[in-house]
C-alpha cells in the first residue's frame, strides 16, 4: 500500500517548481512508516510533534497533511522551530534549504536522540540527516540513512526502504 500511495506522489518535477504538498505527504508516511522506541512515546495521548525549521511553505503544507491524524493514539501536531532547543522537543524534524548551515550542529545534538531528522539539500546524508529529499532523473525521491535511525533505534519498515536510496 506504500509503494502504491508514495509511488503516486514521485512526480517529475525541476528544483524551481519543488511541490511542498508531495514533500508533506511524504513526511506524513514517513511517519507511519518509521518505528520509535516505546519510550519516546510515554504518555500515549502527548502529542507526536513534527518540526519545520525555516521553510513556511512546508510548515503550512505538513500541518495540513497531518490535521486530524494520529500515530497510534498520538496526535500528530506541526510546529515552527527555530532553535535546536525547539528541534530537541520534536520527533521529526525538517530542516529547511536556507537553514543548512544549522545541519551539522543540530545532527551533532540529537545523534543519541530518537528525533529524525529530514532534509532537502544534496549532501544532507553524509552530512548528519537521517532522510534527504532529492530530485533523480527529474523526480523527487528520498535518500535514507539506515543505520543513523537504527542507532537512534528508530526501525525502518521494509515498505519505505524499498522505494528509498539507502545511503550510509
Amino acid at each position: 500500500m506504500l509503494c502504491f500511495t508514495l509511488s503516486s506522489f514521485i512526480l517529475s518535477i525541476g528544483k524551481e517548481n519543488l511541490n511542498y504538498a508531495v514533500h508533506a505527504r511524504f513526511v506524513y508516511h514517513f511517519v507511519k512508516y518509521l518505528n520509535w522506541p516505546t519510550t519516546s512515546k510515554t504518555n500515549p495521548k502527548a502529542p507526536f510533534v513534527l518540526g519545520v525549521w525555516g521553510n513556511k511553505t512546508m510548515y503550512t503544507e505538513l500541518t495540513q497533511a497531518c490535521a486530524g491524524k494520529k500515530l497510534e493514539e498520538h496526535p500528530l501536531e506541526v510546529q515552527q522551530i527555530s532553535s535546536q532547543q525547539e528541534a530537541m522537543g520534536c520527533k521529526l524534524v525538517f530542516l529547511g534549504e536556507k537553514e543548512q548551515n544549522q545541519l551539522s550542529v543540530l545532527s551533532k545534538a540529537i545523534q543519541n536522540d530518537p528525533i529524525v531528522l529530514i532534509c532537502e539539500t544534496a549532501g544532507s546524508i553524509s552530512q548528519g540527516a537521517d532522510i534527504n529529499f532529492t530530485i533523480k532523473d527529474d523526480r523527487l525521491r528520498f535518500e535514507l540513512n539506515i543505520n543513523r535511525l537504527q542507532r537512534k533505534s528508530i526501525q525502518v519498515a521494509n515498505e519505505l526502504k524499498r522505494l528509498a536510496i539507502i545511503s550510509n
